[in-house]
C-alpha cells in the first residue's frame, strides 16, 4: 500500500513537471512569434490576419543572422506553428509570392505546394468541424470551471477577471478528467473573449493558474491584440444595435432615418 502510494506520488510529480514544461514551451514559442512579428512586420503577420505571405526559402537562416541570440530549436518550432495555420494555407493556395524578412518577393509557390496547402487546409477544416462545440455546451463547462476553480475563473457579472495562464487547458483536464478537451477549449474561448476579460489584458498584468497563483504576465503584444479584439467587439455590438433599431423601425412602418443627414442637421442647427 505504501509502495503504491509512493509510485502515485512520483507519477503525479512527474505529470506536474511535464505539464509545466509543455506550458513553458508553448509560452516561449508564442513569445518568439511575437518578437518575429514586431521585428519583421513585412514578413510575419499576426494570428488570424488575412493574406499572410508565404515565407521564402532560407528565412530561418536569415533570422538567425539578424538575431543570433535566438535559440535555433525554438525558432524552428515557432516557424512550424506559424506556417500551420489556415490563413497561411490560404495565402499559399492563392499563389501569393514567397517573401523575405523585408517583405520582398523572392519566389513563387509551385503547383505542388498549392496542392499540398489545399490538402492541409481541408484536413484542418475537417478537424475543426469535428471539434465544433455549441456555445451552450461551452457555457455549461465554463459554469463548472467557475465552481471548481473560483480563484482563477470568475462569474460573468464579476469585475476584474484575471488573465489565465497559457496552457491552462492541460491543467484543467488533469484536475477535471471528466471534462472533454473540445468543450474545455470552447469554454476558454468564451471566457477569454469576454469584454471584462479583454479589459484586464494590459501589458504586465498577471496570468494565474487554477489556484490563482501568478505564473506569467501579459506581454505587450498580447495586450495590443486584446485591445484590437475589444475594439472589434465594440464595433460589432454597435452595428448590431443599429441593425436592430432599423429593423424595429421597418416593422413599425416608420421611414428610414439617414444617420449622416441627421448628424449634419444637428451640427448645422436651426436656420
Amino acid at each position: 500500500m505504501i509502495e503504491s502510494t509512493k509510485h502515485e506520488a512520483i507519477a503525479q510529480s512527474q505529470g506536474a513537471i511535464d505539464r509545466e514544461a509543455r506550458v513553458r514551451s508553448h509560452a516561449e514559442v508564442r513569445a518568439l512569434l511575437d518578437e518575429l512579428i514586431d521585428a519583421f512586420p513585412a514578413c510575419f503577420k499576426r494570428h488570424g490576419e488575412k493574406r499572410q505571405p508565404p515565407l521564402a526559402a532560407g528565412v530561418e537562416a536569415d533570422i538567425l543572422l539578424r538575431r543570433p541570440g535566438f535559440d535555433p530549436e525554438r525558432l524552428k518550432r515557432a516557424l512550424q506553428v506559424y506556417t500551420a495555420g489556415p490563413e497561411y494555407y490560404r495565402s499559399v493556395i492563392a499563389g501569393l509570392p514567397r517573401v523575405d524578412l523585408d517583405g520582398v518577393a523572392r519566389t513563387v509557390v509551385t503547383s505542388d505546394e498549392i496542392q499540398q496547402a489545399e490538402k492541409l487546409l481541408a484536413e484542418f477544416e475537417s478537424k475543426a468541424r469535428s471539434r465544433k462545440v455549441a456555445a451552450s455546451e461551452g457555457h455549461a463547462v465554463l459554469a463548472a470551471l467557475v465552481v471548481s476553480f473560483p480563484a482563477c475563473f470568475k462569474p460573468r457579472d464579476a469585475r476584474g477577471r484575471p488573465a489565465v495562464a497559457i496552457g491552462i487547458h492541460a491543467e484543467i483536464l488533469e484536475r477535471r478528467p471528466d471534462l472533454d478537451l473540445a468543450r474545455v477549449r470552447k469554454a476558454l474561448w468564451l471566457y477569454v473573449t469576454s469584454l471584462d476579460y479583454l479589459r484586464g489584458m494590459t501589458a504586465g498584468a498577471p496570468r494565474v493558474n487554477l489556484e490563482g497563483m501568478v505564473t506569467q504576465t501579459v506581454t505587450e503584444s498580447e495586450a495590443t491584440n486584446a485591445k484590437h479584439r475589444l475594439a472589434f467587439l465594440r464595433d460589432r455590438m454597435k452595428a448590431a444595435r443599429v441593425a436592430a433599431q432599423e429593423k424595429a423601425r421597418r416593422e413599425n412602418g416608420a421611414p428610414r432615418v439617414d444617420a449622416s443627414a441627421q448628424s449634419k442637421a444637428t451640427v448645422a442647427g436651426p436656420l
